[in-house]
């Protein structure tokens, strides 16, 4: 009997740390600033000082966070059928060069299957999607020079029109991968490549740019659980 209740009771402790350490953590400023890997647009390791170069990350309400909510523009034209995949191969006949994306079904690493998105007719730039064995990129071709511009995922447009956000979020190594991009004209170009690894989206992928042309996300700790509550609202301020 004794064994018994012995059993209980370090089942019970075993059980209650075991939730503990299951439970969920709290965002902290410092953890928003938490950067691993290098900027890419610099090759210097950053932490969160050097970040004012770039952003402003804050802390806000969910009923500022709802406040700044806006009925997005829709960039894009799903023009799907008008570029037609051919035995694997996707054709880009820009002016200056044919531009061609290719599938390739082996697999593992050697992966790779692209679609074609549609266009951004203000950017004068072809949108096709990337599916690689771990990951999936987006790609922006220049219509006129074939140039391409690789972002993380789906090119999130500022209501200005003078920005893309770009992120995706990495669960093999919990980080946030973010890139911001300047429009100019047709130009884009990058402004910084950062790779945060404390935060990510919950699942509700519950983001957005607002009517100030900020960007605002719904947050929680990169190593919570899906189920798990505790939540964040940011605010991402463009400098």
């Amino acid at each position: 009997m004794k064994k018994l209740i012995l059993f209980i009771f370090f089942s019970v402790l075993t059980n209650n740390i075991f939730c503990q350490d299951q439970s969920s953590k709290r965002l902290t400023q410092n953890d928003l600033l938490t950067i691993s890997y290098y900027d890419t647009t610099s090759n210097e390791q950053i932490n969160g000082d050097t970040l004012i170069n770039y952003i402003n990350i804050e802390f806000i309400s969910e009923e500022e966070f709802n406040r700044n909510k806006i009925n997005e523009e829709n960039y894009f034209d799903r023009d799907t059928l008008a570029i037609r995949k051919d035995n694997g191969v996707i054709r880009l006949n820009c002016i200056d060069k044919v531009v061609k994306y290719i599938d390739n079904d082996e697999e593992g690493d050697s992966f790779s299957l692209y679609e074609y998105f549609g266009q951004i007719p203000f950017m004068n730039k072809y949108v096709v999607s990337g599916y690689f064995h771990e990951w999936i990129n987006c790609f922006l071709v220049d219509k006129d020079s074939g140039k391409e511009t690789v972002l993380f995922d789906t090119p999130l447009i500022s209501p200005n029109k003078k920005h893309i956000i770009s992120f995706s979020y990495n669960p093999y190594d919990y980080i946030t991968d973010f890139q911001l991009f300047s429009i100019t004209g047709n130009d884009i170009n990058l402004i910084t490549e950062l790779h945060f690894s404390r935060w990510k989206t919950t699942e509700k992928d519950n983001y957005f740019w607002g009517k100030d042309n900020s960007f605002y996300l719904e947050v929680t700790h990169s190593e919570n659980n899906e189920d798990i509550k505790d939540i964040s609202y940011i605010r991402i301020s463009i400098k």
